[in-house]
């Protein structure tokens, strides 16, 4: 009778499986690598437009020398463009066969265009034997859809006499329009094919020859006007050099005309010409493309609105059709822009749907007119939109302060004014400028370009010289510090991920979505909620005058340690979820089963999910840390739905009332975090609950290399392992009215921030020197109002425990197993031995021995690893085809002719080394959903370099140790602690284990 075992938990594994952290992998993110989007030699650019090389004073400073080019405009070539649609006919002349000759012949016109409101202007002109006079016809151009597409017309021939036209002269066209579309001769209805057809262009003159169109007395000429045709034209020798040697963006039209289409482009020179450029040009700008079309494109007031809606449609009524009607308006200029698009986004939260639709770089321009624009929110999202897409990404920084923007060349305007103003040094502060600056750097923008360009950084001087006002000071400064040393950056540090849905449409502001005031619905409150708990505004349309005097950009507890992107992208695009220690999601969003399957892979694979209580219908049952019961609990406007713990789960915060607020389940390598309170909402709508904070700075705690303790906002760059750089920047205290020429500091708000650090690091200040004091494990540092500081730091990790995930070991000694979930053995025969070592070990050398494992380890093992040691007995031969010592329905470790093997679903095999008699050998295997990977002796064995592919889970559940169902195919030899893993180890991780293992027999 077979011996039966039911297994306890083995508390002790369980407790090193899952310690007392939030987050399963805090240095996930510590390990990630990202692109690095390098152009002509840099990954950071300035773009200038072209007339700082016209300043004398400045055009020779090394951050203009050294800039690329800012709004490269392209002129064009425009041909029977305007008037669009005009058709000039100066004369007509048909020949025919007479008397055995050819000659002209006498006919009568009818003009009848196939549009009925097209307009004829002088018909008679058409066959007045002048060619200096011209008949005309202009087709309308009412409707958006045919506006730049050629008009059509029939021009019905009658003659006296019945003739065989041999020969057709047309004069046509003029300066403006001077080309001709198809023309065509038709008897019957049917067209006739011209033995010869002739245009000379000199002349304007069509000649086409006839040579078998039977005699008739009715023809019908057919006629077309050229399409209106756009060629680019290449820039002046001495900027075409200058773009040649640097990168630049360029500016083809705005607005592009209604009806425009690509084939009204000469797309042969315009691409020959744009190849000329293809290792300089970052693309055309599609300037503020979202909120021009939100703000003013679709609006009612808007003399363009009704083509917009006869183009487009109308304006949308839901969030779906807002993305359709947008997606239109993109791929019009898209296809217009020659697929050389990029977006840049009016500051709103759209970049990343013009990176979905085809974009070439991630844009934002950022202004402060109104102090609702979140600055650090919204350059977090551009710079998630880079990374999601591979894509470079930029930044561009209007510098208005309400509706003031500097000029020096302007006197400046009355401050009550109510229409956009500008005057010498207002707008914005200089700091500002520096603090934004430092923001985008950090989080690894790769152009920075500005308004105002290059009055407002600029100031002429009586001297007739030009040199740098306060704005122009802060771009040398910055531009001369990113390109020393001091100033180089690493990746941007985002260990938290904030994975939003793709139908978002954010504003952040007015209370409404896509622009079409769709009004926000509770999971569009849940993201701005957390997007507020990271980067508050306090809903002031002008903060600059108010305490704390921090317009725009904030201070928070909570660093831009978050990235952005779209989790259900249509593209496929995932974010890489693997590259973030925490993934959340802030929204309610549409969870389709591969989006469902891929979260389910991160947390198994170790990563840490925060979602909502709204989305346990959306994951998998077996990730839930709770059971609801059905009932609500009310709390400060929460509404927390009660439930029972599942065993292993923990309370990780706790509201005032004592309900729980974050409960963490374990779930394969990693944990599974679920908020009760729905959509996290409380009593304001307009407010985020305390808790969301609370939550975040948990989990920012243990995913960052030190801790940052202060009034501040903060970045971070990892240089390398150990090695970093974190810009602190003080936001508030800063004092300027947007037509004030100097910004003026408040000294309170200062602030002091301290650094916790181990005992071995090294603090260095690279950026507007202050020394710091070091106490101990405590760097501390001044931060005056409006300030920033950098530092760089080494020697310091990000903290983690990283034993290997074991979640069952059978040492097979006599001794239970040990597993994490509780599993059941079936042991039939079990004989041990004595190694020299004096251990014990099983001996499978007898034909009915047999060791049946079912073990569920509580989550689906996609990813795993068994090892386990044996030594052979060559003189044992138990079936003639050999043993197994390791087996279940879809996977065999063999012994079979001498020889380790191993076989995936009964078809695919890879052998291994020859055995050796009674040598105790370390065997593992793998498997990750796409390869199983074997090793002997931590050497990996391939089929010529080729692991075996695998397609469907290897793990059932169930395995069989020394045979493959009791009675077949024996191993024949000593097996002893196989041991079972939750990883697909890498070959590092098992020699690690072969290492610390052999020698022990």
């Amino acid at each position: 009778m077979p011996k039966k075992l039911f297994v306890v938990l083995a508390f002790g594994l369980l407790q090193a499986l899952y310690a007392g952290t939030m987050v399963a992998e805090p240095d996930r993110a510590d390990r990630a690598l990202w692109p690095s989007h390098v152009r002509m030699g840099n990954d950071f650019w300035y773009l200038l437009t072209p007339r700082w090389h016209e300043l004398p004073g400045v055009k020779d400073e090394a951050f203009v020398q050294g800039s690329g080019i800012w709004y490269a405009k392209w002129d064009m070539e425009r041909r029977n463009y305007s008037p669009q649609r005009v058709l000039r006919l100066r004369e007509l002349k048909l020949y025919g066969e007479k008397d055995g000759r050819s000659q002209a012949i006498a006919l009568s016109v009818e003009i009848k265009p196939l549009e009925t409101d097209t307009l004829i202007y002088n018909p008679m002109h058409l066959i007045d034997g002048n060619v200096d006079t011209f008949c005309s016809l202009s087709g309308s151009i009412a409707t958006p859809q045919i506006r730049y597409r050629p008009l059509e017309t029939e021009i019905r021939l009658t003659t006296m006499e019945a003739i065989s036209p041999r020969k057709l002269l047309l004069n046509f066209g003029d300066e403006k329009n001077p080309d001709i579309g198809r023309v065509e001769l038709r008897i019957a209805g049917r067209t006739i094919a011209p033995e010869t057809l002739l245009v000379d262009q000199a002349t304007r003159t069509l000649t086409a020859t006839f040579a078998d169109a039977s005699a008739t007395k009715e023809m019908t000429l057919f006629c077309q006007s050229a399409p209106a045709t756009i060629k680019l034209l290449d820039f002046p020798e001495e900027l075409s050099q200058k773009l040649l040697e640097r990168p630049f963006s360029s500016h083809l039209m705005r607005p592009v005309p209604f009806g425009l289409s690509a084939e009204n482009f000469d797309r042969k020179a315009c691409d020959e010409l744009l190849n000329k450029y293809r290792d300089t040009h970052i693309g055309i700008c599609f300037a503020e493309w979202d909120s021009q079309a939100f703000f003013q494109s679709w609006n009612a007031n808007n003399m363009f609105f009704t083509d917009l809606a006869a183009a487009f449609g109308p304006p949308p009524q839901n969030r779906y059709d807002s993305e359709q009607t947008l997606k239109r308006f993109w791929n019009w200029h898209k296809s217009i822009f020659f697929d050389q698009i990029w977006g840049m986004s009016g500051a709103i939260g759209f970049p990343q749907y013009g990176m979905e639709w085809g974009g070439q770089v991630a844009g934002m321009e950022l202004t402060n007119h109104t102090s609702y624009i979140p600055h650090r929110t919204l350059l977090r999202l551009t710079a998630g939109d880079g990374r999601q897409y591979d894509k470079p990404w930029l930044l561009y920084l209007a510098y208005y302060l309400g509706k003031f923007s500097p000029d020096s060349t302007r006197v400046m305007a009355n401050k009550e004014t109510k229409h956009w103003a500008s005057g010498p040094d207002a707008g914005i502060s200089p700091s500002f400028a520096r603090r934004t600056f430092m923001t985008a750097y950090f989080m690894g923008t790769n152009y920075l370009s500005f308004e105002a360009q290059p009055w407002g950084q600029a100031e002429t001087l009586p001297d007739g010289t030009v040199a740098l006002n306060a704005n122009g000071k802060v771009l040398k400064e910055f531009y001369e510090w990113v390109r020393s040393p001091d100033g180089k950056r690493g990746d941007w540090y985002t260990p938290i991920l904030l994975a939003a849905d793709y139908h978002h449409g954010q504003m952040r502001r007015h209370g409404w979505i896509w622009g079409y005031q769709i009004e926000l619905e509770k999971g569009d409150r849940m993201s701005e909620h957390i997007n507020r708990a990271i980067d508050y505004y306090d809903g002031e349309a002008a903060a600059w005058d108010k305490p704390p005097y921090s317009h725009n950009l904030h201070n928070s507890t909570l660093g831009d340690i978050f990235d952005t992107a779209f989790i259900n992208p249509p593209s496929g695009t995932f974010p890489k979820f693997d590259r973030y220690a925490v993934t959340v999601l802030p929204d309610a969003c549409n969870m389709t089963p591969a989006l469902c399957g891929l979260l389910q892979d991160y947390v198994l694979n170790g990563g840490t999910l925060v979602f909502n209580s709204i989305h346990h219908d959306s994951l998998p049952k077996g990730m839930m840390p709770v059971r609801f019961t059905g009932d609500i609990i009310e709390e400060d406007g929460m509404r927390i739905p009660k439930v029972v713990l599942n065993k292993r789960c923990s309370i990780e915060l706790k509201t005032a009332a004592g309900n729980p607020f974050a409960v963490k389940y374990p779930y394969g390598n990693g944990h599974a975090i679920m908020t009760l309170p729905e959509y996290l909402l409380g009593n304001d709508p307009e407010q985020p609950i305390p808790y969301i904070a609370r939550l975040l700075e948990k989990l920012q705690a243990e995913v960052l290399p030190f801790q940052i303790d202060g009034d501040a906002q903060f970045l971070i760059s990892r240089l390398g392992d150990e090695h970093w750089k974190v810009a602190l920047i003080n936001n508030k205290g800063v004092l300027k009215q947007p037509w004030e020429r100097s910004e003026s500091f408040d000294p309170s708000f200062a602030s002091v921030v301290k650094i916790t650090l181990p005992e071995k690091a090294t603090v260095q200040e690279v950026f507007r020197q202050t020394a710091g004091r070091r106490n101990g494990s405590i760097f501390e540092i001044d931060l005056p109002p409006g300030e920033i500081r950098v530092l760089e730091i080494r020697n310091v990790s990000v903290k983690a425990e990283h034993s290997l995930p074991l979640i069952g070991t059978w040492k097979l000694d006599g001794s239970e197993g040990s597993t994490v979930f509780p599993s059941r053995e079936r042991s039939y025969d079990m004989k041990y031995a004595k190694t020299p070592s004096g251990r014990t070990v099983y001996d499978a050398s007898e034909p009915k021995t047999a060791v049946e494992i079912d073990y569920n380890p509580g989550f689906p093992l996609k990813f795993g690893t068994i090892t386990f040691w044996a030594a052979a007995n060559l003189h044992c031969e138990l079936s003639d085809r050999g043993g197994y010592p390791v087996s279940s329905r879809f996977f065999r470790v063999s012994m079979h002719n001498q020889r380790w093997g191993f076989t995936v679903f009964d078809a695919d095999s890879v052998a291994g080394p020859p055995a050796e008699h009674d040598r105790w050998t370390h065997i593992a295997f793998t498997w990750d959903g796409q390869h199983c990977r074997f090793f002997v002796d931590g050497i990996e064995y391939t089929n010529d370099g080729i692991p075996l592919k695998v397609f469907l889970p290897i793990w059932n559940n169930t395995f069989q140790i020394a045979t493959y169902g009791r009675g077949r195919r024996t191993f024949g030899g000593k097996i002893a602690d196989v041991k079972l893993y939750s990883k697909a180890l890498n070959v590092s991780e098992i020699n690690q284990l072969l290492q610390q293992e052999k020698g022990q027999f």
